[in-house]
């Protein structure tokens, strides 16, 4: 659809660009569902599964109709079976996350 998704990235180097000073990035890996062991993982899985769930059809709706042409029920179905797969505990996928910090600059 011609719109970049993995902007995140490039954050850091735009902030430099823009002139802010001492620019920081540090990237956290938020687990996808309850996999993790450790306990805070495991909490940070659940409201990142629960965020992800709930904006499915926001996140695809247009991609999968718009552009791919399916139709809405068709979407329905196939998002069932996504969610299905983002609950699996077996799945050890994990979502990055960039946070940046700079200052800006004083003129």
């Amino acid at each position: 659809m011609g719109r970049p998704f993995g902007e995140a990235m490039t954050y850091k180097t735009q902030m430099e660009a823009a002139g802010f000073r001492n620019v920081t990035q540090r990237v956290f890996k938020w687990p996808q569902n309850r996999w993790p062991r450790d306990p805070k993982y495991k909490e940070l899985g659940s409201w990142t599964l629960e965020n992800i769930s709930s904006g499915l059809d926001g996140i695809s709706s247009a991609l999968f109709t718009r552009v791919l042409g399916w139709s809405k029920p068709q979407l329905d179905v196939f998002l069932i079976d996504v969610r299905k797969d983002l609950k699996n505990p077996s799945i050890h996928a994990y979502w990055p996350i960039y946070v940046i910090c700079g200052q800006k600059p004083r003129e």
